[in-house]
């Protein structure tokens, strides 16, 4: 059973990093980005994010593995294992292409935010 998590915040973050994994989370991706940087570690995406006092989610381009030695059986967001790669601008320009190009509705209501590395 799924603890619902009070904080509104919350279901922004399970909504976004949902549809940023599912779109992330492919073969098409991983073998752009490997075309594109010759390295591919495992799991890149975004990691919605926000200030203490803010309700106006950040992005973070960040490199995510799943796995039953940090999470349930259900792949839960906020269960994972984060890998420390040294991401750069050109990255998040080439992720957020990739996202205009497979889910523009999705670049639509997110382009204006702020994403960091």
């Amino acid at each position: 059973m799924r603890v619902k998590v009070s904080d509104p915040r919350f279901d922004v973050k399970e909504r976004y990093d949902t549809a940023f994994d599912k779109l992330f989370f492919t073969s098409d991706f991983k073998f752009s980005w490997v075309h594109e940087f010759k390295f591919c570690p495992e799991g890149i995406t975004f990691d919605t994010c926000f200030e203490e006092d803010s309700d106006v989610p950040y992005f973070v381009l960040v490199s995510k593995r799943y796995g039953y030695d940090f999470s349930s059986f259900d792949r839960v967001v906020g269960d994972y294992e984060l890998r420390n790669y040294d991401f750069t601008e050109e990255m998040i320009d080439f992720a957020l292409n990739y996202l205009k190009e497979k889910n523009p509705q999705l670049y639509e209501e997110v382009k204006d935010m702020k994403f960091y590395y």
